[in-house]
């Protein structure tokens, strides 16, 4: 989906994005399609929010995630609830920089629980073999508004296993190699049931961070409309 976002609001590196519904009760969306009604301007949360047509496809995979990944253990029972700022469940991926030993920020996820996140399978495939990339690649934080200004309630992560969907769905999960802390101010998003139909063609919004050409960065939303997508 990067392609069609970046043509849509401009060059920002930021995939496997959240759509939350807006009755704040979020589920995980595959997003697989987006197109906006006014391109021409960056909208930030102090600015009027642009409208704009999200394809989207619930999580029909939750059986693989729960069976492969979760291995059916205890998951958290509040999921979905913001106290302070929104997206309190979104994940800075960051990819370790070969020649600096660094990690520079390359995609998004979305917190499922206090050690798994959901992402794209892009995010966490090498792009030339198509293999998962290696677990100490990986750098996930939390509780960020701006990449560069670390918050009081930030947390820092490393990855202990990459799972991607066996059937080319492109879905990843990175599993945590130490639990995130669930807080007022960290909590993973809610996985609602793909025949829970309520939110077809409600209002959304779909989050990311915006990078600027003098390196800083702000998280921004845009409103969406959730469109139910077969295949």
């Amino acid at each position: 989906t990067d392609p069609l976002r970046r043509a849509s609001y401009g060059t920002r590196a930021s995939t496997g994005d959240a759509l939350q519904s807006s009755n704040r009760r979020s589920c995980m969306f595959t997003v697989v399609g987006v197109k906006a009604r006014s391109s021409d301007k960056y909208f930030t949360r102090s600015s009027d929010l642009p409208m704009v047509d999200a394809y989207a496809r619930i999580s029909y995979h939750l059986d693989w995630i729960e069976e492969s990944i979760w291995n059916v253990q205890p998951k958290e029972t509040e999921c979905g609830v913001d106290y302070k700022w929104d997206k309190l469940w979104h994940v800075a991926i960051f990819h370790r920089n070969i020649t600096s030993n660094g990690f520079t920020f390359t995609c998004s996820g979305t917190l499922i629980s206090a050690k798994h996140v959901v992402t794209t399978a892009g995010c966490v495939l090498n792009q030339t073999t198509g293999l998962p990339l290696p677990e100490d690649t990986f750098e996930l934080k939390v509780g960020l508004e701006r990449l560069s200004q670390p918050t009081a309630y930030a947390q820092t992560r490393y990855v202990s296993e990459v799972h991607v969907h066996p059937k080319s769905v492109a879905i990843g999960i990175l599993v945590t190699s130490w639990p995130f802390r669930i807080t007022q101010d960290v909590k993973p998003i809610c996985l609602g049931l793909s025949k829970n139909s309520a939110i077809w063609n409600s209002d959304g919004e779909i989050s990311g961070w915006e990078t600027f050409e003098t390196g800083s960065s702000q998280m921004i939303y845009v409103v969406a409309i959730v469109y139910q997508f077969l295949t």
